[in-house]
C-alpha cells in the first residue's frame, strides 16, 4: 500500500476495530503511525483500561 494518509487512516480503524471486538476492556487513548523511512512504519497505541485504573502503550515496528 502507499505511504499516504488514507493508508494511515485505514490501519488506525482497523487497529481500533478489532481492539473494540476483541477487548472491549480497553479504551484507545491514541494511535500515532510514524514513517522513518520508506521500509518502515512504527505504530504506537496508547489506551487505557478504566476497570483496572491503568495506562499504558504497545509499539510495533514494521519493516519491508
Amino acid at each position: 500500500m502507499p505511504a499516504d494518509k488514507y493508508t494511515d487512516s485505514k490501519i488506525i480503524r482497523t487497529i481500533k476495530d478489532v481492539i473494540a471486538r476483541w477487548e472491549p476492556r480497553i479504551v484507545i487513548t491514541s494511535t500515532p503511525i510514524e514513517r522513518p523511512d520508506d521500509m518502515t512504519i512504527v505504530i504506537t497505541i496508547n489506551y487505557d483500561i478504566p476497570e483496572l485504573n491503568k495506562s499504558d502503550s504497545f509499539q510495533y515496528r514494521f519493516n519491508q
